[in-house]
């Protein structure tokens, strides 16, 4: 993750406490692995062409934008899967999947806004089908930096910068799934494939703030993303450096 992000949404932080633990790659100072080795495994997630932003401001007509892969949104809006990682099971549980994804938007008098979604669960159980499934709190977050100040209507004070969706409602559309999960470390199976669409709409609850405070924005948005997986996108490092500012990670109960 950018370190402006991190410096710019402090929320983030708090939610991705675990990224940080296991993050050890991550960390500037540990490449000749001073602090131990700690194994890693990783899963990514690629953007396809016909993802799409749409937002807008009361009594202005609606714009939309595509999405494209990257770090920097210049005419698409930037994804990125900023972190995932996978733990081991203990006690024959399930692995513990963690991550998220990042969508930097910039729009035309709109300044810039970003997403950040986390806590999806595990891709490598997906079914094809359709199912939805509330944020969890701090698990869909948007920080905001207008391009010009911008009235809102009368209520709660505006969002400044950071907002998050508690609860708002995703929507899964599983369009093709192949193969399947294998023991760790190998992660997927060799036929491994997930494909689908992500969609919300920010029009569906009411943001807050940091404080978990109501809150308000200038504009809604309706995010909607199609995106897949292979075996190729998940990997495993025996040798990742260790963070030496952190405790050893543990596999979830």
């Amino acid at each position: 993750m950018r370190r402006d992000d991190v410096e710019r949404v402090r929320w983030m932080a708090a939610a991705l406490a675990g990224i940080v633990v296991a993050g050890g790659l991550l960390v500037t100072g540990c490449s000749s692995a001073p602090c131990g080795i700690c194994p890693l495994a990783t899963y990514d997630l690629q953007p396809l062409n016909d993802g799409a932003v749409t937002w807008s401001f009361p009594g202005s007509a609606p714009e939309t934008i595509g999405v494209a892969p990257g770090q920097t949104a210049n005419s698409d809006c930037a994804f990125e899967n900023a972190s995932g990682k996978i733990f081991p099971a203990g006690d024959g549980g399930a692995d513990f999947v963690q991550g998220y994804f990042a969508l930097r938007c910039v729009g035309a008098g709109l300044g810039a806004f970003n997403f950040f979604v986390n806590s999806l669960g595990d891709f490598r159980m997906w079914e094809v089908g359709t199912f939805t499934m509330a944020a969890a709190p701090e698990g869909v977050g948007l920080d905001y930096f207008p391009g010009a100040p911008r009235q809102v209507a009368a209520g709660p004070p505006p969002c400044s910068p950071a907002a998050w969706f508690d609860g708002i409602v995703l929507t899964v559309t599983v369009e093709a799934a192949a193969g399947g999960s294998a023991p760790y470390p190998e992660l997927v199976t060799a036929d491994f494939l997930r494909t689908f669409r992500l969609d919300f709409d920010t029009s569906t609850v009411q943001p807050r703030g940091n404080d978990g405070a109501a809150c308000a924005l200038p504009f809604v948005a309706q995010v909607a993303l199609h995106l897949t997986q292979t075996a190729h996108d998940y990997g495993y490092n025996p040798d990742a450096a260790c963070d030496c500012n952190a405790p050893r990670p543990t596999a979830a109960p």
